[in-house]
């Protein structure tokens, strides 16, 4: 009666390629039984879920590609994908956000023989400072 996955058509991603989005039924399934206590849901519901899901995703790797194209790069970051969440009002991803333009200010432009080139600025440090210098002391732990 049900499918046993959903597809959505696919999109086109910056460089020409095409990607698909397909969620199975049975991962779905998985994670709600997870996420409550070992309660299955009906096929319907779990059927209605997987649909939301799915097009939940797809929109939001539509909304992301579509900054990356305004942006005129060729790469995804996770900035973009940040931003896509929200334009949805949904809360951005932990661990995965960097500051805007960091991956620019960490390379120094040099121009030498007519060529461009890109390095990056590191601090050297002698082992003999990093042996004697006083390690920091972390914060006491508190609980409220």
């Amino acid at each position: 009666m049900y499918s046993k996955s959903i597809t959505i058509q696919p999109f086109s991603l910056p460089n020409d390629q095409h990607m698909s989005i397909q969620f199975s039924i049975k991962s779905i399934e998985y994670l709600t039984e997870k996420l409550n206590n070992d309660q299955c849901l009906s096929d319907e519901s779990l059927t209605y879920l997987t649909l939301q899901t799915t097009e939940l995703i797809f929109n939001l790797l539509q909304d992301a590609c579509k900054v990356v194209r305004k942006c005129r790069r060729k790469e995804m970051t996770t900035e973009d994908f940040a931003f896509a969440l929200k334009l949805y009002h949904l809360e951005s991803m932990y661990g995965y956000n960097t500051t805007l333009n960091i991956h620019r200010s960490l390379f120094r432009k040099i121009k030498k023989d007519n060529r461009i080139l890109y390095h990056i600025d590191d601090n050297i440090i002698p082992l003999d400072d990093l042996i004697t210098s006083q390690l920091k002391i972390p914060f006491d732990i508190s609980i409220h």
